[in-house]
């Protein structure tokens, strides 16, 4: 059986596990070996991507950089008409009819050879001690690269001459209306906003019989540091440190900690590992941004459901 090997796109974890579950897949339909390259640090996740793939255990299926430039590589699209040494990953792939005709659902599901290789790795057993079988409700706000902060709400730290009804966000500074022509839609739909996922938290609350939850974000390190390196003009003082934003920003996640009993904020090593371990034992996950934590739970095959704050409307050509 020839060998083949996917030059993984650098992304996010879940959407880099999400080309990797397909690419097996499309293994088992046109009959080849499936290998991964795993790029180098790409700084979109705190935790290093080879760390990362190893603790999960994929650690036997990563290749080394194939000889053939990634570049010179032939696109992952054309595999239902030739076997390649290697393919590259695009974000066109999801979509090319030949592609999705081969998958079928298949890719819905955790490829079997993966599957295995996750429950045997140092990531499943460290989540499996949290997996209690009452792990009640997680409350996942994702904030990170697509937070969303309206200066209005923070007129102790922003000049309110300069940054009245802006909108600050990783990208830049907008108003309501640049923020729609901007800034792109796939980036716009994970943000959502504090009181809509409170008002989703209390009514989960209310299905499920529980007075507490656990809150767990990515934080405001990127916005706070995009903010101070670019937009100092913007605050008040204009000597305030990254750190010192980033917990001003903070507060705006506070109508959220009432009930919680555990919260984890910011973007490190020790609180991306615990934010699995605390989510993943949770029988409920609130998310507008699952796809990671989803991508895990198929993997490790954990009995969890998942809502999203928010629903989700379809794209239209001005978005």
């Amino acid at each position: 059986m020839k060998q083949s090997t996917l030059y993984v796109r650098n992304a996010g974890f879940g959407d880099m596990l999400k080309q990797v579950n397909s690419f097996f897949h499309l293994a088992d339909a046109f009959g080849f070996d499936p290998r991964v390259f795993i790029p180098e640090n790409n700084q979109r996740n705190s935790l290093g991507n080879h760390d990362f793939f190893h603790q999960l255990g994929f650690k036997s299926i990563m290749a080394p950089k194939p000889a053939i430039a990634r570049k010179k590589a032939t696109s992952l699209a054309m595999i239902a008409s030739d076997i390649s040494d290697t393919y590259a990953f695009d974000l066109g792939c999801y979509n090319n009819p030949d592609i999705k005709s081969a998958l079928g659902d298949r890719d819905k599901e955790s490829h079997p050879t993966l599957r295995r290789l996750a429950r045997n790795g140092r990531l499943f057993e460290e989540i499996s001690k949290h997996k209690t079988g009452a792990g009640g409700i997680a409350v996942h706000v994702r904030r990170g690269d697509v937070s969303q902060i309206e200066a209005n709400d923070f007129p102790d730290f922003f000049d309110m001459a300069v940054a009245a009804d802006k909108i600050l966000h990783r990208r830049g500074v907008f108003t309501p209306s640049t923020l729609q022509t901007d800034v792109p839609w796939s980036d716009r739909r994970r943000f959502v906003d504090t009181p809509t996922h409170l008002n989703v938290l209390n009514q989960v609350k209310q299905d499920v019989g529980t007075s507490s939850h656990i809150l767990v974000s990515d934080g405001f390190t990127k916005l706070a540091e995009r903010l101070v390196e670019d937009n100092r003009d913007l605050l008040i003082d204009k000597t305030m440190t990254a750190q010192a934003l980033e917990q001003a920003l903070g507060k705006e996640l506070r109508p959220l900690l009432n009930g919680a009993t555990k919260v984890i904020l910011g973007e490190t090593d020790h609180a991306f590992h615990e934010t699995l371990r605390v989510t993943l034992g949770a029988d409920v996950i609130i998310s507008a941004s699952p796809g990671f934590l989803r991508q895990l739970a198929r993997l490790f095959d954990l009995d969890i459901r998942f809502v999203d704050p928010k629903p989700r409307p379809e794209p239209t050509a001005k978005n």
